[in-house]
């Protein structure tokens, strides 16, 4: 389930929220070139998700689109339980 595997990534990362770990699920089934593991990857080495996808060449109107696109989804399923912070979505520039 992915609570389980969630368990298991935050055993390897303390930091790590539940709102980071879906919303890295999330973007590698959206988009091709991004998966999971390099999200959460770079969750581990202390970037942000927009830190991370600004890496990956988006820009920061591209990943504030995207953020709010997450929101919106969340918002539909209200069995969705998890976080959604600027921190996690922090961009560099």
């Amino acid at each position: 389930t992915l609570q389980a595997r969630y368990e298991v990534e935050k055993r390897l990362n303390p930091d790590l929220t539940y709102g980071q770990f879906v919303a890295a699920h999330m973007l590698a089934k959206n988009h091709d070139g991004i998966s999971t593991e390099r999200i959460l990857g770079g969750l581990r080495n202390g970037d942000s998700i927009g830190q991370i996808l600004h890496n990956q060449g988006w820009d920061n109107d591209e990943i504030k689109k995207e953020r709010k696109r997450i929101k919106k989804d969340r918002d539909k399923d209200k069995d969705r339980n998890y976080d959604d912070d600027n921190k996690t979505w922090r961009t560099p520039f």
